[in-house]
């Protein structure tokens, strides 16, 4: 099967029209999925890199489909997870993404792990700590806003 029939077949596997894919990647109109698929166009790494998250290949996958590695690789391969699809994360880390956002960062899950920025993997113990920074922080915020507007506390 060559990459033109693997992208069609991920698709309808996915039960995504042309239309659909080509919104989810940016591209103007189906034509271009067509031509992909067809095989009038090239496919390029680039290319399947800009329809892995839409066909949510992870980097194993594309790496297999491209030839790129052998099963002997795979490990490896699938060590590199955060280059994985991006997972919604929970409610309070979401929350506490607003403020990491706001150095630059970003905190992702993906492939069940998380990662913030460029320090990489976090462990349970990391993202612990994170949290109970922000809390430490939002109480100390409170209090000093409490204290200065005079309010009385129970």
């Amino acid at each position: 099967m060559t990459i033109n029939e693997k992208i069609r077949a991920r698709r309808k596997e996915l039960g995504m029209s042309q239309d659909a894919l080509a919104k989810k990647v940016g591209y103007a109109g189906r034509s271009a999925i067509s031509k992909i698929e067809s095989g009038e166009r090239e496919v390029k790494w680039s290319t399947v890199l800009e329809l892995s998250q839409a066909l949510k290949w992870s980097t194993d996958d594309i790496a297999r489909i491209a030839g790129l590695v052998d099963e002997d690789d795979a490990e490896f391969v699938k060590s590199l997870g955060h280059i994985y699809p991006k997972e919604d994360l929970p409610d309070d880390l979401a929350v506490l993404n607003v403020l990491v956002r706001d150095i630059g960062w970003e905190i992702i899950k993906t492939n069940g792990e998380y990662y913030l920025g460029e320090i990489g993997l976090l462990s349970d113990a990391d993202v612990k700590r994170l949290k109970t920074a922000a809390v430490s922080a939002l109480k100390v915020t409170y209090d000093m806003m409490v204290k200065e507007r005079g309010i009385c506390q129970d």
